[in-house]
């Protein structure tokens, strides 16, 4: 929340799944906060004593260098040390294809407003998706079957009701589960002039309905 209310200004809001506000099964579920103590007594019940350090690779640019910064510090606070290896755009994008890293700090969006594009993403295994590609839990070797199963079955169901349940079911497991932390969602801020007339922005940059616009 810190993070959300500072560096970010108000362009981004806390949300800890994955399937972002505005589309079907989004899901208000915030379970974590900072609570030092408790990182603390969880690393002495893992039997986590002495230096550890990891790696986390970022893009050189705001405002993902200032995240890492301010992570960096948290982490520092329960005994952590992160080393920040900032890269440019084709070396951020490339060692996440190759996982090659500990932790990779990055940005992802749906590509077209249904909820199966972030839930394949994070929760479907190359097994049993379609065509075979693997996807952010293959690249970052998470595997669950339960969950990956779970959401083909999702998209394939026609009751509408029904879908967004499961869903909602989905996104539970993956949140306190997984090996990714969710920490946002963007906050749009669109500019419109006072004679533009029936603007409606859309959920992704794909779907805006410009052909209402006069």
């Amino acid at each position: 929340q810190g993070i959300a209310d500072t560096i970010s200004r108000g362009t981004m809001e806390v949300h800890q799944t994955m399937i972002p506000r505005g589309f079907l099964g989004a899901l208000d579920y915030n379970p974590y906060k900072y609570d030092l103590e408790k990182a603390k007594a969880l690393l002495a019940e893992a039997g986590v004593t002495g230096d550890t350090t990891f790696n986390m690779v970022v893009w050189n640019s705001p405002p993902y260098t200032d995240f890492a910064q301010a992570i960096q510090a948290t982490m520092a606070s329960a005994g952590i040390t992160l080393n920040l290896e900032v890269v440019d755009g084709k070396q951020w994008l490339t060692r996440y294809r190759n996982s090659d890293l500990d932790i990779w700090l990055g940005a992802w969006g749906p590509d077209y407003p249904d909820p199966h594009s972030n839930a394949k993403a994070f929760a479907v295994n190359a097994a049993d998706a379609p065509d075979g590609s693997p996807g952010l839990a293959d690249r970052f070797g998470w595997t669950n079957d339960e969950i990956s199963k779970a959401t083909m079955a999702a998209v394939r169901e026609r009751d509408t009701a029904t879908r967004q349940k499961m869903y909602e079911d989905i996104q539970r497991k993956p949140t306190l589960g997984s090996p990714f932390i969710y920490m946002f969602t963007d906050k749009r801020v669109v500019g419109i002039r006072s004679t533009v007339k029936a603007a409606v922005p859309g959920s992704t940059f794909a779907d805006h309905p410009h052909r209402a616009v006069f």
